[in-house]
């Protein structure tokens, strides 16, 4: 871009859903819905059709810990996560313990993160960052290691790639942001504005000669 001044980097994390509205446990291919047990008809697929309601509309499981499910995207295709969610049906009927895994080969899985202690809102997503993942794996499982109540149930999950949203500043020497004539913003003034927009954060700027470009980075 024009201009000699040095760059500050704006960045933050966003994401979208990676997990296709599965009609099936297999259903649209190449995805994969695979769980340890399954009470009745509530598959496990049921937790990956983006419909948040009561106990039939998700997955349900019926006994002791540990019991699990994954959802695989098929060979070719990975990604990297920086959060996942998960909604169950009733507080009093959700899982409490669980370590978050990924996998290449469905056989060797690796934990990304750990919870435990977990409440809920019914039908409401609560929302897990993972602060330490870097690689991109073909299959995550929810490995649930403790629940409250001989029958499981979790209604919905999403699984969500990361990324972001950056922006170039010019900035003086000092760290300054730099407007058209080459001076700092006045401190008092309130020249960056902040919005969200589909959880990415924007920034809006009163003079053009600040902003410099703006991308994802998927």
């Amino acid at each position: 871009g024009s201009g000699t001044s040095p760059f500050s980097i704006i960045s933050t994390a966003g994401g979208t859903n990676t997990t296709k509205i599965m009609t099936g446990m297999s259903a649209p291919s190449p995805n994969i819905v695979l769980v340890d047990r399954t009470y009745l008809t509530n598959y496990g697929y049921l937790a990956f059709d983006n419909v948040i309601g009561a106990y039939d509309t998700g997955w349900v499981m019926q006994g002791a810990a540990p019991t699990w499910i994954s959802y695989n995207y098929g060979t070719g295709t990975s990604y990297t996560l920086n959060q996942y969610k998960i909604a169950v049906a009733d507080n009093d009927y959700r899982p409490t313990a669980w370590t978050f895994e990924g996998s290449q080969d469905n056989v060797t899985f690796t934990p990304i993160d750990w919870r435990s202690g977990q409440s809920f809102t019914n039908g409401v997503y609560n929302t897990y960052d993972i602060a330490t993942s870097t690689t991109s794996y073909q299959i995550y499982r929810l490995n649930i290691s403790a629940k409250i109540n001989d029958i499981t149930y979790i209604t919905e999950m999403q699984l969500i790639e990361a990324s972001s949203f950056t922006t170039r500043l010019h900035v003086d020497s000092n760290g300054n942001i730099l407007h058209g004539t080459r001076t700092a913003f006045s401190t008092t003034t309130a020249h960056v504005s902040q919005g969200v927009l589909a959880s990415r954060i924007l920034y809006g700027f009163y003079d053009a000669y600040c902003f410099e470009e703006s991308k994802d980075i998927i």
